[in-house]
């Protein structure tokens, strides 16, 4: 149950990246932390250990903005795309 609502996030998220989304960064942010609150209350160990705790709760907070946050959206795509 838990990974699939980190999945479900995960697809959201995704259809949220391109151009054709331009502007739809509110919407954005809060899938991303939909997104960061189903890997907390899974303890996924293997995505904590790879985004970062510190990361992970700033962004449940809503603490990260313009280039921390694409930098943060950056290790996400690179981790669900290319890693898992």
């Amino acid at each position: 149950m838990e990974e699939n609502s980190i999945r479900k996030a995960w697809y959201e998220m995704d259809k949220l990246f391109g151009p054709s989304c331009y502007g739809q960064d509110i919407a954005l942010k809060d899938i991303a932390q939909i997104y960061v609150k189903s890997i907390l209350e899974a303890s996924d160990e293997n995505r904590i250990k790879h985004l970062g705790m510190k990361h992970l709760k700033l962004m449940t907070n809503r603490m990260l903005n313009g280039k921390k946050f694409s930098l943060f959206l950056s290790h996400v795509i690179r981790y669900e795309r290319f890693l898992q």
